[in-house]
């Protein structure tokens, strides 16, 4: 036995005058008469866009038949019943954590926009989309939601359990559920006294700002929408980092205390590996990104990126303990280099021509010279490719 139900699909309707039209199998009434759309424990900013009518005080909305579905999950996303999606949803979750992802309900049930589990890694459909202008130290401002990956590590103080303002380390979205980042960014050896993570920030470009507008023809400009905090919920690193005094393995994970529901805005970078398929054309010209300090020598307010190009293994070594096998020896050229702040953030490849292609995670900023962007003077970053199977391993639902 099984049971049957219609699926609804709606859009936002405005009004000029007292009252509109609603879509088939929807009636414009008022609000009491639609408690299972609306009632004391609802948002009404929720619902709000279904308003099609007023009359004196009253509210009137377009109310679906009971037992419905929305059409608003995202790619990645379905629409299950609550119990269907235990690694959303368990005994331990905040149910109002959530409620924004309610997609509908039949019965007693609700159904929720349920994301892939933590363990999945998404494909190139989904991950590394080109920015807007897509193709630091001797760098240049990059675009709003051009690079959608990234991630600005947020520290406090413990003591005083304040944030702290100094930006000292990036990381990368590389699914729903985590970011990954350097060793040394979570390490307590390389923090400010008192400092702990706390926080990821996504979808950010401007600092410590939360209103960041985009220059257009040189006199518009277009608000970008807020920046996203999720609190860390746990850290793995890698549990042989620094023992050999080089940086060696030199990655963590930042597992979010919520998934991550995908933007414009705030999107993953992509990891090479089975789920991916090969591109003929792989791109020679990697990029770099970050809030580090500039040539100025003060941490960048906006996000800036740089092109450099890995050079040969053998410069590193003469001048670092260097891992060939686990290590990427890049930059050092032109002044373009990751400086103090860049830490953890992504040192990023091309596959695949234009229309077809996708950005991947080649690499993670380790480490480098202390006087940044320095001709001749490369950067060391964290090969991820070498480190796939660790990254695989520690991902849970």
């Amino acid at each position: 036995m099984y049971i049957s139900f219609e699926l609804l699909i709606f859009i936002s309707i405005g009004f000029s005058s007292a009252f509109s039209d609603c879509e088939l199998n929807e009636k414009c009434v008022e609000l009491y008469k639609c408690p299972h759309l609306y009632n004391k424990n609802s948002d009404w900013k929720a619902i709000k866009h279904r308003q099609c009518g007023f009359h004196r005080h009253h509210k009137y909305i377009c109310c679906p038949e009971p037992g419905y579905i929305l059409p608003i999950c995202g790619k990645w996303e379905k629409c299950v019943e609550l119990y269907k999606c235990p690694h959303l949803y368990n005994e331990k979750t905040d149910w109002k954590a959530i409620k924004h992802r309610q997609c509908g309900f039949h019965g007693n049930e609700k159904y929720i926009c349920c994301p892939e589990p933590g363990y999945v890694l998404p494909t190139e459909t989904i991950c590394g989309k080109l920015g807007p202008t897509y193709r630091i130290t001797g760098g240049k401002e990059a675009q709003p939601k051009e690079i959608p990956w990234m991630a600005l590590i947020l520290y406090r103080n413990t003591r005083t359990l304040k944030p702290e303002q100094k930006t000292l380390c990036a990381g990368s979205l590389i699914n729903n559920r985590y970011v990954l980042t350097a060793a040394h960014c979570v390490n307590r050896a390389y923090l400010l006294k008192d400092s702990k993570v706390w926080a990821v920030r996504l979808g950010e470009h401007k600092r410590f700002s939360n209103s960041d507008y985009r220059q257009m023809n040189g006199k518009m400009s277009k608000r970008i929408p807020p920046h996203l905090d999720i609190h860390v919920e746990h850290i793995i690193k890698h549990k042989d980092f620094d023992k050999s005094g080089n940086m060696e393995n030199d990655i963590a994970l930042l597992r979010l205390q919520v998934p991550v529901r995908y933007t414009k805005e705030i999107s993953p970078i992509c990891l090479l590996g089975g789920h991916i398929s090969s591109k003929p054309y792989i791109s020679t010209t990697l990029e770099i990104a970050g809030w580090g300090r500039t040539e100025k020598n003060i941490p960048s307010a906006v996000l800036m990126k740089s092109s450099i190009k890995e050079v040969n293994e053998v410069w590193c070594p003469t001048y670092y303990q260097f891992s060939q096998e686990s290590q990427i020896c890049a930059g050092g050229e032109g002044g373009r280099d990751t400086c103090k702040g860049d830490s953890g953030g992504p040192l990023m490849g091309t596959m695949g021509k234009i229309y077809e292609g996708f950005v991947y995670l080649y690499g993670i900023t380790s480490y480098g010279d202390n006087d940044c962007g320095q001709n001749g003077r490369a950067g060391v970053y964290t090969k991820t490719k070498f480190f796939h199977d660790w990254i695989k391993y520690h991902l849970e639902p």
